[in-house]
């Protein structure tokens, strides 16, 4: 018996060497991006300028985020201009219109917020000056989703007595309502904050709200995962929190193909 530990530790040795020289040589190799293993990085600083009020969007404790009110920032060319309501607009809206004005208030992701371009190319502008006595309120949400568009509606919109109201949606957001904490869904996001959602309950929905009252909450990790890991499609678990064998490159290679597999098979469209 006492002929077998020696055995026994000079196997368990030569295994550790295999492993440390496997481990070294996908360093070495980097199949992978380092920054694209897991733990993936989590971006403290986007969150730090949001927190801040640096960007055309703020924390929202009940839609998430929403548009800061009376900002301007310019973007790779293009200036995104609010008014006093948090419109993508260059100027006010009476909350009542006016007997002789046609309103419309559009709702939506960046498609009806109308990234990538100034504001006279805006959709929601053009569709403005296509008559006379209309008016188009422009109440989009970068990165936006229904379930914000809905409760940004029933907050502020409601009250703008429109004769109509445009909801502007694509196949894709279906990912996003099943979605609490935007980087579990796209990881590479500059929106670093949490949202509600809905919960199907029967034949009828329930609403699961925002549970961040300051964006400085969502600076631990830990907390984020274990408070939104819950109820969200995409959250993959040490996602943003290492695990205890992260140390090895073996192990977070492993985990990320695992991580990759989860996203693929659970993506409703694109």
């Amino acid at each position: 018996m006492k002929r077998i530990w020696p055995r026994i530790g000079l196997v368990a040795l030569g295994i550790v060497m295999a492993a440390s020289i496997v481990d070294t040589a996908l360093r070495i190799a980097s199949p992978i991006p380092a920054q694209r293993l897991l733990p993936l990085p989590y971006k403290l600083d986007e969150l730090g300028r949001i927190a801040s009020g640096e960007t055309y969007i703020r924390f929202d404790a009940e839609l998430g985020w929403t548009v800061a009110v009376a900002t301007e920032r310019e973007t790779n060319g293009v200036t995104y201009r609010s008014n006093q309501a948090g419109m993508r607009a260059d100027r006010d809206y009476a909350v009542e219109p006016s007997p002789s004005t046609r309103r419309y208030a559009a709702f939506g992701d960046s498609f009806t917020h109308c990234d990538d371009v100034n504001v006279d190319d805006c959709w929601t502008a053009q569709l403005e000056r296509s008559e006379a006595g209309t008016e188009v309120l422009n109440f989009g949400i970068p990165g936006g989703s229904p379930d914000q568009a809905l409760l940004r509606y029933e907050r502020e919109g409601r009250a703008y007595r429109s004769c109509a109201v445009l909801i502007g949606y694509m196949t894709e957001n279906l990912n996003r309502v099943v979605n609490r904490f935007r980087p579990f869904y796209q990881p590479d996001t500059g929106i670093v904050l949490s949202k509600p959602r809905f919960l199907l309950a029967g034949d009828s929905l329930t609403l699961l709200p925002n549970p961040v009252s300051s964006p400085r909450e969502l600076e631990d990790a830990r907390w984020v995962e274990a408070t939104l890991g819950p109820h969200d499609h995409w959250y993959y678990p040490g996602l943003f929190v290492a695990r205890p064998f992260d140390f090895l490159q073996t192990a977070r290679i492993v985990r990320t193909a695992a991580y990759r597999a989860h996203t693929e098979r659970t993506e409703f469209a694109n």
